[in-house]
This record gives C-alpha cells, structure tokens and sequence, in this order.
C-alpha cells in the first residue's frame, strides 16, 4: 500500500506488525503466509529469548509486548502443489487491495492450466 520505496525497505516483519495492529489491514503478505501453512516464531525478551510457534491466526490474538518476531517456518511442499497469490488494487501504489486470494492445490495429476 505504501510508495515503491518504502516497499523495497520494508520487511515481512513490519508488514505483519502492521497487520497485528489493525487486524483490518489488508496483508498480503499476512494472507501468503496463512495459504502456505506457515508458522511466525516469536522470541520473549521477558523470558529470555524464549521461542514461541504460532499459526498467523493464532500470532493475531497473542500480546507482542517485549517479543519479535525472529523467523517463519514454511512446510516441505512437493513439486505436485500448486501455490498461487493475487492482489487486485486500484493502482500500484498508495492503495489498499480490494481483493486478495491466495490458493494452494495438491494435485497428483498433471493440470493442463497449471504451468
């Protein structure tokens, strides 16, 4: 949503601070990571670096008083999943998207529409 700037120095990180909030935001970074499987890990400063594994949905409802985000963990996907996002928004930058989709397919099966 932000200048080309700003995203180009921006990270997944500070997108998801955004995103935790104000939950309305529409993250697609946010969306990516939840279409995938993915895990935020989570340090506490208040227990001594102490990590945490949560779910995006899950990250959402938790306190990020005295903790960072220090990585994520994407599942192991075969060569026959399919993953996909979209982002439609009104103009390149300075807009919020009107709609983002994200899909993940398993096929054991070749798609013709699927390259």
């Amino acid at each position: 949503m932000a200048s080309t700037g700003v995203r180009n120095t921006g990270t997944l990180a500070g997108n998801l601070m955004i995103k935790h909030a104000h939950q309305y935001f529409p993250s697609d970074c946010f969306l990516m990571l939840e279409t995938l499987g993915a895990n935020i890990v989570v340090a506490s400063a208040s227990e001594n670096g102490k990590e945490y594994k949560y779910s995006p949905q899950e990250w959402l409802k938790i306190s990020m008083d005295k903790k960072i985000i220090k990585k994520f963990t994407l599942p192991a996907l075969s060569q026959s999943h399919f993953f996909q996002t979209y982002k439609i928004t009104p103009r390149q930058v300075h807009a919020h998207a009107y709609v983002n989709a994200g899909f993940l397919v398993s096929n054991s099966y070749s798609l013709p529409f699927i390259h």
